[in-house]
């Protein structure tokens, strides 16, 4: 209970101390920097979401053509109809290949959004940038 009442006290001295400190015109521009991070960290998280998407439908399109060719595998009878499922089943592969592969440049390319938000990478951790 100690603990918790020097740290609150020390929090509202800490504001008190930046509260002055800091003009009108300064949190306007903290507001706008910090409007600006969490607006193109929603931009981030929705992209990375939709890659995410892309590759659970890449594994499970490539997944149902690998299933569609052991089943072919497995069957006894050789006919056209077997060509055709061979056929198609090389084609779903090869489509949830790709989407897995476009998912994966999706997420990717989501990273931009941090550069933007002004954030950055550090030893020390993800780092944000606002001047005071």
């Amino acid at each position: 209970m100690k603990t918790s009442i020097v740290s609150l006290s020390l929090s509202f001295l800490m504001i008190i101390c930046f509260g002055s400190a800091l003009s009108a015109q300064s949190v306007a521009d903290l507001q706008a920097d910090l409007n600006n991070v969490k607006t193109n960290l929603e931009l981030h998280h929705k992209q990375f979401k939709t890659g995410t998407n892309l590759i659970v439908a890449g594994i499970i399109s490539a997944s149902v053509g690998s299933l569609l060719a052991t089943i072919d595998a497995t069957n006894e009878d050789k006919n056209k109809a077997s060509k055709t499922v061979r056929t198609l089943s090389t084609t779903v592969v090869i489509v949830g290949s790709g989407l897995s592969l476009a998912g994966w440049i999706v997420q990717l390319d989501s990273h931009k959004y941090f550069k933007r938000a002004a954030m950055g990478f550090t030893p020390d951790g993800l780092t944000l940038k606002v001047d005071l």
